[in-house]
């Protein structure tokens, strides 16, 4: 029996520190979710475990490690909107001293540890780090021929029905398992939102969430294919 042997392309200078970056970025957003749920724990709050960012960590750290743009767009798809609303209030009263919608005003307590601190403020660096990301994956991919590959496996125009799957379970557990006064991802309650829509609350979030999961992976999607044909 013949043995075969597949032949590999040799790594540039360029793809090296691509692969660097992906797996040293993977590696250091999954601990950062790691350390969030600790300090959950830690904490006496164990229910924050279920925060959308604090899942987006670890899903998105791992995709980026392993490669895999599908998990990585599930997991903007639910978070980009979200966070550039906290980061858009957290920059305001930062600069200006004054709160704007009270959603960040929880890290102007400054006898918050330094763990903590870097745990929040992934709402400001996590969106960057990732796109970052899928771009030198993108580039890697179609470097080495593998986009069929790839796209055989899980494609990611797709990754907006794993973001509703995720959506709808964590609604139900985050409803099952936390308290209203917590309103962990805003399943109780959301003044920004709620002043959209007239009907039930919970249609509303189903509604925002849907639809924000679905533009966001369009969106990206065409600037993935605008990539491919570039």
């Amino acid at each position: 029996m013949v043995e075969s042997h597949e032949f590999k392309e040799p790594m540039n200078k360029k793809e090296k520190y691509k692969k660097i970056y992906l797996k040293s970025t993977g590696i250091f957003l999954f601990l950062v979710g790691l350390i969030a749920i600790f300090l959950s724990f830690n904490r006496g709050a164990p229910s924050q475990a279920l925060y959308f960012c604090y899942i987006g960590l670890l899903i998105i750290g791992a995709g980026i490690f392993f490669e895999n743009i599908y998990f990585i767009l599930t997991q903007i798809n639910i978070l980009l909107i979200p966070l550039i609303v906290w980061d858009i209030d957290y920059f305001y009263q930062l600069f200006s001293g004054k709160i704007l919608w009270n959603l960040t005003n929880y890290m102007f307590n400054y006898e918050r540890s330094w763990l903590a601190d870097l745990v929040s403020l992934q709402h400001i660096y996590i969106i960057p780090l990732s796109l970052l990301a899928i771009y030198f994956i993108h580039l890697i991919k179609n470097s080495r021929k593998e986009r069929k590959k790839q796209g055989k496996m899980l494609t990611r125009k797709k990754a907006w029905i794993f973001s509703l799957v995720q959506l709808t379970l964590l609604f139900i557990l985050t409803k099952i398992f936390t308290l209203k006064s917590d309103n962990i991802n805003w399943v109780y309650s959301q003044e920004i939102i709620d002043v959209v829509f007239p009907w039930p609350y919970f249609i509303t979030w189903f509604l925002f969430f849907g639809i924000i999961s679905v533009a966001t992976n369009y969106l990206l999607n065409i600037a993935l294919d605008k990539f491919n044909k570039s």
